[in-house]
């Protein structure tokens, strides 16, 4: 285990989580003054296949992707409890020493951070989603808000990915 103190996130990374967060407790919130007794909380296209009632609907968009979320954020931590379970470009220049491998997981805590946010996000569009479509006499999904809504939580994963992959973890002397 390394004994080195954690190099702290950037403010932006932080504030994306707490912005997510906000957004997700929220739609919540509203889904929990609004919602009727019975949810639907499954679609086949736009139909509802599967209807939950309001407490259960709660409890799933209250716990599931929020706890995902959070999980996702907190992954970079086995980087200094296990470094052996490192699967990264330059693994063996990021082991070599003490304070890259804090400087690794840093980095890694970040990209986490905001693959985070982005899921918290996606809680809080379809906490939106069920909400509107809870209202409407057949449940229909509003498709245009769930399109915007996996639209841009993917597009926010792959620019995450695509910059780990350019570049992110390259190895640099400014340490």
């Amino acid at each position: 285990m390394n004994d080195t103190p954690r190099e702290p996130s950037g403010r932006a990374y932080r504030l994306a989580v707490l912005l997510g967060l906000i957004a997700s407790a929220a739609t919540w919130i509203w889904l929990a003054r609004t919602a009727p007794d019975r949810v639907p909380t499954h679609w086949s296209g736009e139909i509802p296949d599967g209807w939950s009632s309001k407490p259960a609907a709660l409890a799933i968009c209250g716990l599931l992707l929020p706890g995902v979320a959070l999980g996702i954020s907190q992954l970079s931590r086995l980087v200094t409890v296990w470094p052996e379970s490192i699967n990264a470009p330059n693994k063996q220049w990021w082991l070599a020493e003490p304070r890259r491998l804090v400087r690794f997981e840093r980095l890694l805590r970040e990209d986490m951070l905001l693959i985070a946010a982005a899921l918290l996000g996606l809680s809080a569009f379809m906490n939106v989603t069920i909400g509107v479509a809870a209202h409407r006499p057949d449940g229909a999904m509003p498709t245009a808000v769930f399109a915007a809504a996996m639209v841009l939580v993917i597009g926010i994963v792959l620019a995450v990915v695509a910059r780990m992959l350019l570049g992110r973890y390259d190895p640099t002397d400014d340490l």
